[in-house]
C-alpha cells in the first residue's frame, strides 16, 4: 500500500492506492493497445495465415521490391542520358540536380523566375520522358508518392525574398513541364496528382570539399523522387 495524501499534511481526506490496482490499470492499457495493434495489422496477419515460411518470405520479398526506388541511375538512365548540366545524386538521396551549364550561363533571369533558354531546353529534353517513365514505374509497383521540384538559391540577399524567388522558380519549372513538354492527358494528370513545387531559399546550399558554399551549384533546381 502506498500513502499518497494524509491528514498529517492538512488534507481533509486520506487517499490510498494499492500497487495491485496500479498494475491492473497498466494491464488494461496494454490489452487495449494490443487489440488496436491487432486490428490495424489483421490484413497482414490474414495474408500470412496458413502459409509456409517459404511463401511468407516470397511475400515479404515482393513487398520490399515494391518499396523505395531501388536504383535511380538504372530506372531513369535513358531519361537523363547525355543531358548537360544535370547531376544524378546517389540513390539514397534520390534527386536529380540542374545547375547552370557553366558558371556564367544562368538558368533564370536575374532576381526573376523567367526561365532562360538553356534551362528550357534541358527541361524540354527530359520533361515528357521523365513523367512517362515515372508513370511506368508506378504501374510496375514502385511506390512513388511524390515528385518534388525544389528551387534553391545561394546566400546572396536575405532569406525571405530568396524564399519567394526559389518558390517562384520551382513553380515555373512545374508549369513548363505541365504546359510545354507535350504531355498527353494521362501525363498531365500524373503531374497534377504527384508533382509539386517547393522553394527552400538558401537553407540547403551546396558545399565544396572545404565546406565553403559553391554559389554556382547552390543556384539550382532539383527533381526529388519521394518513395514509400
Amino acid at each position: 500500500m502506498k500513502h499518497l495524501l494524509g491528514k498529517d499534511k492538512g488534507e481533509d481526506h486520506d487517499f490510498w492506492m494499492s500497487y495491485t490496482d496500479l498494475m491492473s490499470g497498466f494491464l488494461v492499457i496494454f490489452i487495449i493497445a494490443a487489440i488496436v495493434y491487432y486490428i490495424q495489422n489483421k490484413r497482414i496477419l490474414d495474408a500470412f495465415d496458413g502459409r509456409s515460411p517459404q511463401e511468407v518470405t516470397s511475400i515479404l520479398t515482393e513487398i520490399e521490391a515494391k518499396g523505395p526506388m531501388a536504383n535511380i541511375n538504372q530506372d531513369f538512365k535513358d531519361v537523363f542520358n547525355k543531358v548537360d548540366g544535370i547531376e544524378i545524386m546517389p540513390d539514397s538521396v534520390g534527386s536529380i540536380r540542374f545547375y547552370p551549364s557553366d558558371g556564367s550561363d544562368e538558368m533564370f533571369e536575374s532576381n526573376s523566375a523567367v526561365m532562360q533558354y538553356n534551362l528550357q531546353s534541358r527541361i524540354g529534353a527530359i520533361g515528357k520522358k521523365f513523367v512517362s517513365r515515372a508513370i511506368e514505374l508506378k504501374k510496375e509497383g514502385k511506390n512513388i508518392l511524390e515528385i518534388r521540384i525544389e528551387g534553391h538559391t545561394d546566400t546572396d540577399g536575405t532569406f525571405l525574398p530568396n524564399m519567394t524567388l526559389s518558390s517562384s522558380r520551382a513553380f515555373a519549372v512545374y508549369k513548363y513541364i505541365h504546359d510545354s513538354c507535350g504531355l498527353n492527358n494521362e501525363e498531365k494528370k500524373f503531374v497534377e496528382d504527384y508533382m509539386i513545387s517547393v522553394g527552400y531559399s538558401y537553407a540547403k546550399t551546396v558545399k565544396d570539399e572545404f565546406g565553403e558554399e559553391n554559389k554556382d551549384k547552390s543556384r539550382r533546381i532539383e527533381l526529388k523522387i519521394i518513395t514509400k
